[in-house]
């Protein structure tokens, strides 16, 4: 089983065995288990990364800089390179990584991070971009509106549609927070820059950790 698909399964078993538990969203909070969740976006992927892989505290603080990553981090790792990049909307696939980076903290926010649960899909044009429809995995304060598993206001894990924006040569250039009407395009030279990356091939998976 490859790294990306192991990944997105243990992203979605937890999706599924939260339904009808305690799910919120907390910022700074790092509670997780198959029965209660307080997370933010950077905890639940810190989490799902050291609950799916054996990570150890060397390449992790090599990778993120720090043992508790914000999203910014997240972030910055994958513009630098340090994860395989994904650059092309046509190289996305299931259990990638993607993160989001404002310029300035917002509500003590630094930014977004998630998990690609499904290779995105044309969801028609924005001037000379086209624009597809990404399935994500991820904690959030609000849902990202139709087709969420979460509730119209409520946060927390779920899975969602987001909006991704691509321009001619397929460079990912752009995003929007949900796929309605109003939500606005986010341009990645406008302060809030969207990134992706690869899982490693060569992690370890927990499981195989002691054999």
């Amino acid at each position: 089983m490859s790294s990306r698909k192991r990944l997105r399964d243990a992203a979605e078993i937890l999706v599924a065995s939260l339904r009808g538990k305690t799910n919120t969203f907390e910022l700074g909070a790092a509670t997780l288990t198959s029965d209660l969740a307080r997370t933010s976006c950077s905890t639940f992927l810190s989490a799902i990364l050291r609950r799916t892989f054996d990570i150890n505290s060397v390449v992790w603080a090599a990778l993120f800089g720090k043992p508790s990553p914000r999203a910014r981090d997240f972030a910055m790792t994958f513009e630098r390179g340090l994860l395989p990049p994904i650059r092309s909307v046509k190289d996305l696939r299931a259990g990638m990584l993607g993160a989001i980076r404002y310029d300035d903290d917002r509500g003590g926010m630094s930014g977004h991070c998630f998990i690609v649960s499904e290779p995105p899909v044309v969801h028609g044009t924005h001037g000379q971009w086209t624009k597809y429809r990404l399935m994500v995995i991820d904690s959030c304060r609000t849902s990202h509106g139709i087709g969420d598993t979460r509730a119209s206001t409520a946060g927390g894990i779920g899975r969602g549609i987001m909006g991704l924006y691509a321009d001619k040569t397929d460079k990912i250039v752009g995003y929007t927070w949900s796929l309605a009407a109003d939500s606005e395009v986010m341009h990645n030279d406008q302060g809030q820059r969207i990134s992706f990356a690869d899982v490693p091939s060569d992690w370890i998976p927990k499981e195989n950790q002691n054999g």
